[in-house]
């Protein structure tokens, strides 16, 4: 009896629990789904969207709402809209080059060395010690290089079409050539998000199985997953029919259509997929039937340290409403794309909408999972007592930023500050409250922030997830920069007065011009300097580095360089001035600190990749 009452008790838990979780979620039902998804593409002002999920190895939600293309009334459909998923490339390369890893029995921790050609390992040799396991997680300390990889056009679905990109081997050929992809972290000690690591993982499929890049893959996913469209494409055979998804920036209600892209490294960069193919793939996805699926791409492989989600070999992980969720973004201009998978719940959903807005896509994400899944509450996070918090402030610069091309602007435009306030430690914004050593909890976006050192106790790193920041010193600080323009635009100014209202009392000896008219140059030329660099900075679009179209780079190199050829000229014209009397010294110490200011400037966009060709 007492037995019987105890297994009663359980069974009336375990119900209760069960209609607690069931209460927590909301209804989803197609009707309601769509509404809700109605609801967000209103107030986000979304063109078109479609949306699959499923569980369980079977598709439960599938819809195609708004239009494709606005100009030509296109609707959104699922078997003809063809998807640019941008960096979604990424997980179907990782799950190829495993697929060739299992076929040639190769293990994670051997080396790629002995499978790249001598001529990569001699352009770069630190590339014949990483492992293929480096590779899929993002180990190999290799910053992002995505500059010149992508052309500003839409690529033809017409098999008959004169292709303007060459094929993977050839474009990753280009690539590899171009860069010298130096390390920003010690191998094995990090996962930093890189598109090297993508094109590396396509060039090691190609010499492992024979094969080009496109034609493996496109084996692999018809076969395994029954894509059978987007294998088709991967080949450039002809498909039924199909219309191109067009991008929209959307801004004060009005929607622009955005310019084309089109990739040139295909591993890292433009799967081109349907609605319906990414059905087939959710499904098995959640379906626990692929062994490799299971093992490496939905397990976590690598976390930068004990408290961040970290990276599974196809995924990176964060929390969504209490659930530990696998996930890869993907974007091209105007259209931006999520796959994701909750693991324990069998749950798989694919989001692809033409809108720049990545609001929305957060905002989606959280809703269904919602309406499926349940919120789950987080556990309450209790922290220890640290008081000594002036020592984590200051600047921070991303890591994953490439050192050699325009793309370096991102380390300034995506600095972060962290602050002492009286009520605690902010980090770009969020309170964040002490939860271990050296290490921070975010209750508002629920996400960790660890502080690393060096072997010597100083500070090195910030790590919030899987995004790495090294500490800024302080004269690369977004603030120090900003006054040294302000004060180098400030001395260009008072020289140009200066030359204006004195312009005929600056002849040297009274006769000689030069002096005056190469300082006025100067100062005309680092005058436009620092407008292109005002409107570089006010302009700067990462898909402008990426298609290689950001003309005003090209005319702050140009100007750059008559400032270079200037310097010397420039100073001995000073120095020349200083003998005639009419040349005060109030004018002297003008013209001297604007040339050193304006050498310091051309010392900052050679340091940001503006001056280098």
């Amino acid at each position: 009896m007492k037995k019987f009452s105890i297994l009663t008790l359980i069974g009336i838990i375990v119900m209760l629990q069960s209609l607690m979780s069931f209460a927590d979620r909301e209804d989803n039902s197609k009707e309601a789904l769509e509404n809700l998804i109605q609801v967000e593409m209103i107030q986000y002002n979304v063109p078109g969207i479609m949306v699959s999920i499923a569980l369980d190895g079977t598709s439960r939600f599938e819809t195609a709402m708004g239009m494709s293309d606005l100009s030509t009334q296109e609707k959104m459909s699922l078997k003809q809209t063809v998807v640019q998923t941008g960096s979604i490339s990424k997980t179907f390369t990782a799950y190829a080059l495993v697929e060739a890893m299992k076929l040639k029995g190769v293990q994670d921790e051997d080396l790629i060395g002995p499978y790249l050609s001598k001529a990569e390992i001699e352009a770069h040799p630190s590339f014949a010690n990483l492992t293929f396991k480096n590779v899929l997680t993002h180990t190999t300390g290799q910053a992002s290089v995505k500059a010149g990889t992508a052309l500003n056009q839409h690529p033809s679905l017409n098999p008959d079409a004169i292709k303007v990109v060459g094929t993977f081997s050839d474009e990753a050929d280009r690539f590899m050539k171009s860069y010298k992809f130096d390390t920003v972290v010690t191998p094995d000690s990090y996962s930093v998000y890189s598109n090297v690591n993508a094109v590396l993982a396509g060039i090691l499929i190609e010499s492992l199985t024979d094969m080009s890049y496109e034609s493996y893959l496109s084996n692999i996913i018809s076969k395994q997953f029954g894509m059978t469209v987007s294998g088709k494409m991967l080949k450039h055979e002809k498909i039924e029919e199909g219309q191109l998804i067009s991008g929209y920036h959307v801004f004060g209600g009005v929607k622009t259509k955005t310019r084309g892209y089109q990739a040139r490294l295909l591993p890292s960069d433009d799967f081109l997929t349907t609605m319906s193919d990414m059905s087939h793939f959710l499904n098995v996805l959640t379906a626990d039937r692929n062994d490799v699926l299971v093992e490496k791409f939905l397990s976590r492989q690598i976390r930068n340290d004990e408290l961040s989600s970290g990276r599974s070999y196809g995924f990176s992980i964060m929390n969504i409403e209490g659930h530990e969720v696998y996930f890869q973004d993907g974007g091209i201009p105007g259209v931006n794309a999520r796959l994701l998978v909750v693991p324990k719940e069998k749950f798989a959903m694919f989001i692809v909408y033409n809108s720049d807005s990545t609001e929305f896509r957060s905002e989606m994400t959280s809703k269904l999972i919602k309406a499926y899944l349940g919120h789950k509450a987080t556990e309450a996070k209790e922290g220890v007592a640290e008081t000594a918090l002036n020592k984590y402030i200051g600047a921070y610069t991303p890591l994953n930023a490439s050192n050699e091309t325009a793309e370096k602007l991102t380390q300034i435009i995506h600095q972060i500050r962290v602050m002492n306030k009286q009520d605690g430690l902010y980090i770009d914004k969020s309170k964040y409250v002490p939860y271990a050593q050296n290490s921070f909890f975010c209750k508002e976006t629920q996400t960790y922030a660890t502080f690393k050192l060096d072997d010597l106790g100083r500070l090195k790193y910030l790590i919030i997830n899987n995004n790495i920041y090294r500490r800024t010193p302080f004269y690369q600080s977004l603030i120090v920069e900003i006054v040294l323009l302000i004060f180098t635009a400030f001395f260009n100014m008072l020289s140009l007065l200066v030359l204006i209202s004195k312009w005929q009392n600056l002849k040297i000896n009274r006769i000689h011009d030069t002096p005056r008219m190469i300082i006025l140059i100067d100062t005309l030329v680092a005058s436009a300097l620092i407008g292109l660099i005002l409107y570089a900075g006010m302009n700067y679009n990462s898909w402008d580095v990426i298609f290689n179209t950001m003309t005003v780079i090209s005319w702050i190199k140009i100007f750059s360089v008559l400032g270079i050829v200037l310097i010397i000229p420039n100073w001995i014209m000073i120095q020349r001035g200083r003998a005639d009397f009419r040349w005060t010294g109030l004018m002297i110490f003008i013209f001297r600190v604007q040339s050193i200011l304006n050498i310091l400037l051309l010392t900052w966009l050679w340091r940001y990749n503006l001056l280098k060709f």
